[in-house]
C-alpha cells in the first residue's frame, strides 16, 4: 500500500480483499500513521517499547495509581532503550474513564499525568449535559495552562 496518497496494492486474506487500484478517501494526512499500543500488562509493555510509536494506559479515575502509572512508564523506557527504539518519537496517552460524579477530579488528575510526561489525555466519560462537558473541559485545560 502507498500510504499518503489512498493507493493500494491488491491484497486477500482471511477476513479483506482489497482490488488493485482501490483508492482510500481522505487520504492519511501524515505518510504515517502511528501505532499506540494499550494496556498495563508486561506483555502490553513489551509490545509498545518493541512495536509501537506510543502507548496508552486506560484506567478508571477510582483506580488511577500514579504511583504505579510510574513505575510502569519508567519500565516502558527501560524497554525501549534495551530494544534500540528510546530516540524514537514515541507518545504516551493516559485514558481516564470517569463517571459525571467525579469529573472535578479531572483537573488535578490532568496535572498529575502532564507531570509524569504524559502527552494527552483521554476523558472518556458518558456525559450527556453538553455544557457541564464544555466546563469540565475548560477547567481541565485552565489546570494543565497554569
Amino acid at each position: 500500500m502507498t500510504v499518503g496518497r489512498g493507493e493500494t496494492s491488491a491484497f486477500s486474506g482471511h477476513e479483506l480483499e482489497v482490488e488493485e487500484g482501490l483508492i482510500f478517501l481522505p487520504t492519511p494526512t501524515h505518510s504515517t500513521i502511528p501505532v499506540l499500543v494499550g494496556g498495563m500488562s508486561a506483555r502490553a509493555l513489551r509490545r509498545a517499547a518493541e512495536l509501537g510509536d506510543g502507548w496508552i494506559p486506560d484506567a478508571p479515575i477510582e483506580l488511577i495509581d500514579f504511583e504505579v502509572l510510574t513505575r510502569l512508564k519508567d519500565d516502558l523506557t527501560a524497554r525501549r532503550a534495551e530494544a534500540g527504539r528510546d530516540a524514537l518519537t514515541f507518545e504516551h496517552v493516559l485514558v481516564v474513564d470517569t463517571p459525571p460524579d467525579r469529573v472535578g477530579d479531572l483537573p488535578g488528575i490532568a496535572r498529575r499525568a502532564g507531570s509524569l510526561g504524559f502527552d494527552e489525555l483521554i476523558i472518556d466519560a458518558p456525559f450527556d449535559d453538553p455544557p457541564a462537558v464544555e466546563a469540565t473541559l475548560a477547567a481541565v485545560r485552565a489546570e494543565l495552562e497554569s
